[in-house]
Formats: C-alpha cells, structure tokens, sequence
C-alpha cells in the first residue's frame, strides 16, 4: 500500500517545495496520510483478529496458537512504518536525510539492545514488542523533526472515525470467527462493507473518495 506513494510522494512534494508553494506540499501530504490510515487501520484490526485463523490456514495448529498473539504488535508497527514513510517525506524535500538515517541507527541499536536483555526470558512476545519500541521510536523522532520544517496538518477526526468504524467492524469478524480460507475470504469482503459503511455513517468518507479508493484497485482498461 505504501510503495506507490513513496514512489510518487518523493517527486511531486520536491517540485512544489522547490517552487515554494508550501500550501500545495501540506495538502498532498495531509490527503496521503489520511487515506493511507483510512485503508491501513482497518486492515491492521483485521489481520490481529483473523490472524489465528489465518495462520492455522498457512501454516499448522500449532504455530497459530503460539504465533497469533504477536500480530497486533507487527500490524501496529507495520502502521506506525508507513505513517513515518508519508510524514518523512519532509526531511526528503528538505534535504535533511541525515537525521532519518541516524535515527534508524539509533532505532536498530535500540531493537538489538531490547532483543539482547528481553528475548532469552520473554520469548517471541518480546521480539515483537521491541520491534514495536523501534518502529515506535523512528516514527516519533523522525515525526518530530518533519514537523518543526513543514507543519503538517495531521487529520486526526477522520483517524478517530476511522478507528471507530474499524472498531464496528472488529465486532463482525469476532461474531463470526471464520474457519477455513474461503469463509475468511467471505468474512474479510462483508468487513470491508461494514467497514466503509460505518465510516460513510459517521461522514468519515464522501461518495467520491469511496469511487477514488475503488479506482484504485481496478485494473486499467
């Protein structure tokens, strides 16, 4: 979900920032974050969910209950990567890479640190929260410098809408529970619908930016 804007982020927010027309650059980056968390925060409720039923499909009984309880915190920080590659943008047009880089640096030491004094007694369950604790970290430093240079206007009523209509959603999927791939291939699209439902209630989305997000993953003619 992340690659195409980082593919298209990058050159777009460059030619308006080199232009100055900062108005411009803070829009593109406010509408990519939105609908980068519109899509994205569901979809991190439904694999925590599903993932015990999902694993026991691709992989054995076993390792689903002893793996599932880790996806919250590898959705959580897969979320918190792909808000860090919109909102790093910014140290992108600004030509301050550096600090990215040496927060990564800092952010890895810190994961070998955690994994190193926590693993040998917690297991699997501190690997991913440390994985958790550096993603966590890269996003608010990187976050906090992006914004001292670009003020970004960050969507936060259409992020609550979004976890409240998620949160309608997770209702469903728990209600139902499915086994097996084709019932969770069944309950995944009807969440889908619930999901957008409940977000269109709560006038978190318009029937336009509904069509744009469909548009997005229909192939071109």
């Amino acid at each position: 979900m992340l690659a195409p804007l980082t593919l298209v982020l990058p050159a777009a927010l460059s030619r308006f920032y080199d232009e100055e027309r900062l108005t411009e650059v803070k829009t593109i980056l406010r509408y990519s974050l939105r609908y980068f968390l519109m899509l994205m925060i569901p979809v991190a409720f439904g694999i925590s969910l599903l993932s015990k039923s999902l694993l026991t499909v691709i992989s054995t009984s076993e390792i689903a209950s002893n793996g599932y309880f880790i996806t919250p915190f590898i959705a959580l920080s897969a979320l918190l990567f792909g808000v860090y590659g919109i909102v790093g943008q910014v140290l992108f047009v600004v030509k301050k890479l550096s600090i990215a880089g040496a927060v990564w640096a800092v952010a890895a030491v810190l994961n070998l640190g955690l994994n190193l004094v926590l693993v040998p007694k917690f297991g699997i369950v501190a690997a991913a929260m440390t994985t958790l604790a550096a993603y966590g970290f890269a996003f608010a430093v990187v976050t906090y410098f992006s914004l001292i240079y670009i003020k970004v206007d960050i969507d936060v009523k259409s992020m609550l809408k979004s976890i409240a209509a998620s949160l309608v959603m997770s209702v469903c999927i728990v209600l139902l529970m499915p086994v097996g791939l084709i019932n969770i291939l069944a309950v995944v699209a009807l969440s889908a619908v619930i999901y957008f439902v409940a977000l269109a209630g709560m006038k978190g989305v318009t029937r336009q930016e509904v069509e744009l997000l469909l548009n997005l993953f229909r192939k071109p003619s």
